[in-house]
Parts: structure tokens; sequence; C-alpha cells
């Protein structure tokens, strides 16, 4: 007699199939590396400037302009420091991961699910997910120009999910599936009026301490009415 085949787990009856999206946006909240190098000068540079009207003997009168110069210098190359900081430790969180429910177009009037999974070890500050439909389109900087810019307009914004102080261990995940209804007069991707194109996008916001978050885009297609 064949020895017998292993036990296979099956999925429930009607359980969702998901997909996972690839996201748009880099990810961690803020970049390391040559930002920092780049802040440091700027910071000690302004420090220095801001600090002659308090040691040198001339007036104030005369040296006010090395104090505005010296702090506005030193301003920018605090944020710049800042966020080099803070992208640097967002590196050393999980990355977290999104997917579409499989087989389900996303349409006006339509649902379809969404799971977000955040793998440990994380302690979670929050998470959010929200849905956002926007026109993305081109526009002249001044009436009588020929240059352009790109900007968009917020046509459609929902949260779909808002997690508050969750500690995930090591080698475990957050999961959560939620469902998502598009109302039946939205915009579906593809051309906008008056011009420019309709984007529908998941963002993923997450804040896990002191400088060290993650923030990721993931654009999805929504289509037509059935």
């Amino acid at each position: 007699m064949a020895e017998p085949l292993p036990p296979v787990e099956l999925a429930a009856a009607g359980a969702p199939r998901f997909s996972r999206l690839s996201p748009r946006s880099p990810g961690p909240a803020g970049s390391p590396g040559c930002v920092v190098f780049l802040g440091l000068p700027l910071l000690l540079l302004g420090g220095g400037a801001a600090s002659l009207p308090f040691v040198s003997d001339d007036p104030f009168s005369e040296s006010w302009v090395a104090l505005a110069v010296g702090l506005a210098f030193g301003l920018v190359g605090l944020l710049l420091v800042w966020g080099g900081i803070r992208g640097a430790r967002a590196r050393s969180l999980p990355p977290p991961e999104v997917a579409l429910e499989k087989g389900v177009r996303p349409r006006p009037g339509g649902a379809f699910r969404v799971r977000v999974r955040q793998p440990g070890p994380v302690a979670l500050e929050s998470l959010r997910l929200a849905l956002t439909c926007e026109r993305r389109y081109r526009r002249q900087v001044r009436r009588r120009s020929t240059a352009t810019v790109d900007d968009s307009e917020l046509r459609w914004e929902r949260e779909l999910l808002r997690i508050r102080g969750e500690r995930v261990p090591a080698g475990a995940g957050l999961e959560r599936v939620v469902a998502v209804e598009i109302p039946p007069d939205a915009e579906p991707t593809g051309p906008a009026r008056p011009d420019g194109r309709i984007r529908w996008t998941l963002e993923l916001a997450v804040e896990a301490g002191f400088l060290r978050g993650w923030r990721t885009d993931f654009e999805i297609e929504v289509g037509g009415e059935a």
C-alpha cells in the first residue's frame, strides 16, 4: 500500500486571496546619508554666525544681520539633520505590506478588501491607512508665463484603518483586513475634467517611536462602471 500523503491545509471556503502591492514612494519618513552631512555644516555655520552679536564688541544695530542669517542657516541645517536621523531610524523598522483582494476590480459603486500587515519587532504608536482620489494636472506658474508645474486637487478621501498602541514581537506580524466601498459617483482612473488625470492612492503612515516612521503610497486602478 502506498504511503499516505502528508496533510495539506486548505483555505476556508470563501476566504479572500490577496496580491501584494508595490509601493510608489520609497517608504522611510526621512533620508539619511548625505542629507546629514549637508545639514551639519549649515547647522554649525548658522550657529557660529548667530553667536557673533554676543561675542563681538560691535553694537547690536550693526550685527543683527549676522544673527538673522545665522538663524536662517541654522534652521535649515537642523531640519536636514532631523530628516536624516529620522530616515536612518526608519530603516530599522520592518517595512509594512499592503495587499489588494484578488479577482475583485475596484470600481465606482463597488467594494473590495485590503490587507495590511506590519511585521515585528515593532512598538507601534500609530498605523493609518487612507484611500484618496486626486486630480493630477499641470498649471501655469503665472498667468502670462509659459512655465508649468505639477499640481494636484483632492477629490475624495476616506480613512480606512487606524491602529494605536500595538506591540508586535519578533517573528510575528500585525494583520488587518478592511472592506473598502467606493461611492457610485466617484471618478475612475483616467482622464479628468477639465484636464489632467484621476489617480487613486492607498496611503499608509506608520509611527513607531521618536524619529522613527514609515510613509508609503500604493497606487491602485479604479475602473469604470461594469
